[in-house]
């Protein structure tokens, strides 16, 4: 999982080939196995696997009847109770037609954080774009600096080159 997350060129084609290189192995064997990963594609040329040795398959927007699905599921797996959940739908349903909401809530990754700000602020989520966004941005940092130091470390330039190209994109559009 997260192959487009390893950047260094000499790195990724390292991974690349010893993905091929298992993949020959797996291969050879009398077992029943599927190796898949994950990626988001890489516009840089990095080194990706053979297009003749995997399926690729694109992730498209979640439709909004599998986004309450998921929604439901979401709940389930956090414990919410059965208050609580119905808290958290009626304000997803609230808020679902907001297109900055609808946008965030087209990706599974971006609905899970979306969610979890609904769940923690309720009907008090921004319902300004920017504010949402910021907000957004603040829980998203905050998970993935459990995972890794450098968020951490490097917090305030990450806040402030996505708040950047934030007001970039918005400008573009």
């Amino acid at each position: 999982d997260g192959l487009d997350e390893v950047a260094s060129e000499s790195a990724r084609g390292g991974v690349v080939e010893e993905m091929h290189r298992f993949l020959t192995r797996l291969k050879g064997q009398s077992c029943d196995a599927v190796l898949v990963v994950t990626a988001r594609p890489s516009f840089t040329g990095l080194a990706e696997p053979a297009r003749d040795r995997f399926h690729y398959w694109e992730l498209q927007p979640l439709p909004a009847q599998l986004r309450t699905a998921y929604l439901r599921k979401w709940a389930r797996a956090r414990g919410l109770s059965a208050r609580d959940r119905r808290e958290l739908q009626d304000t997803f349903a609230a808020h679902a037609d907001e297109p900055h909401v609808d946008e965030l809530a087209t990706n599974p990754m971006q609905m899970s954080i979306l969610l979890h700000l609904m769940h923690q602020r309720g009907h008090a989520i921004p319902s300004q774009r920017t504010q949402l966004y910021s907000n957004y941005m603040s829980l998203f940092l905050d998970r993935e600096g459990t995972k890794d130091p450098q968020v951490l470390r490097h917090r305030p330039l990450l806040e402030e080159v996505t708040a950047y190209l934030g007001w970039w994109m918005h400008s573009e559009a």
